[in-house]
């Protein structure tokens, strides 16, 4: 069955809140534990994190999405540099032009999550139910006979069964939570070479999990941070150019004073 989801740009008032939802494919992955039992195939608000949504396709799979970055506007952005999912009108938009809707850091969904949303005819903006589930986090009570884990990356929260309070644990090095093995139980540790593409593809879009990347230190400065492709953050470099030479986030790489600009667009010379 092919996933069912909607791509597309929704203008708003402002020429600046213009945003989309990302393409299935870049940012995808198995959400085994959202259930689309009885809902109708569409997008879905995520209970669990406002910068993500989850499609519910034909076969009634479920499939985590995430919005898009925008470091390019950091003051309308998430603290993770991400727009915010709108049920209402089925798009990620400027976290500056709309509400968490979709749950995560403690807010509630104003939008009923057992209604899917379609760009045609957005829907009102109902009350959360009283039972709707909030996502789990260390501390939680927990039942130990549940017997199920959820994890993220490379961490995952078990059940203490003396305090039956959630305890989150580490993998371990090279191991990173993969939610396909034994997703009966919710998913084990496992090596990245075992992950399905999917939740690679998911875990390397995500700065705090696997994504790489190339940072200035200060502007105009010698020094810079690089995270290498399929590591954590607490794997981070800090790094030097060469005598003479400053780093480029832009162009990535050591660069001439004179070729390297400051955010008001002279040079570092």
């Amino acid at each position: 069955m092919k996933v069912l989801f909607i791509v597309a740009v929704i203008a708003v008032a402002s020429a600046n809140a213009k945003a989309a939802i990302k393409a299935a494919g870049d940012t995808s992955r198995p959400a085994p534990w959202y259930s689309c039992s009885g809902k109708q195939p569409g997008n879905y608000i995520n209970p669990r994190d406002c910068t993500r949504f989850i499609t519910c396709d034909a076969g009634l799979q479920a499939i985590e999405f995430d919005c898009g970055e925008c470091s390019n506007r950091p003051e309308a952005c998430t603290p993770q540099n991400r727009l915010i999912y709108n049920a209402t009108v089925d798009a990620c938009l400027w976290a500056d032009e709309t509400e968490c809707v979709g749950g995560g850091d403690g807010e509630e969904s104003t939008i009923d999550p057992g209604q899917p949303t379609t760009t045609d005819a957005p829907q009102p903006s109902p009350t959360t139910p009283e039972d709707a589930t909030q996502p789990p986090k260390e501390g939680d009570p927990c039942d130990p006979d549940n017997c199920r884990n959820t994890g993220e990356c490379q961490v995952y929260l078990r059940c203490d069964k003396e305090t039956q309070k959630l305890v989150a644990e580490q993998c371990g090095d090279g191991m990173f939570w993969n939610p396909d093995n034994g997703a009966v139980h919710g998913g084990n540790c496992d090596l990245l070479e075992n992950l399905s593409e999917d939740v690679r593809r998911g875990y390397r879009s995500d700065p705090e999990c696997l994504a790489c990347f190339w940072r200035q230190v200060d502007d105009c400065s010698a020094e810079y941070l690089y995270q290498a492709p399929n590591q954590s953050n607490r794997n981070v470099s800090r790094l030097s150019c060469s005598n003479g030479l400053i780093f480029s986030e832009a162009k990535e790489t050591c660069q001439r004073c004179e070729d390297v600009s400051r955010p008001d667009g002279t040079t570092c010379c």
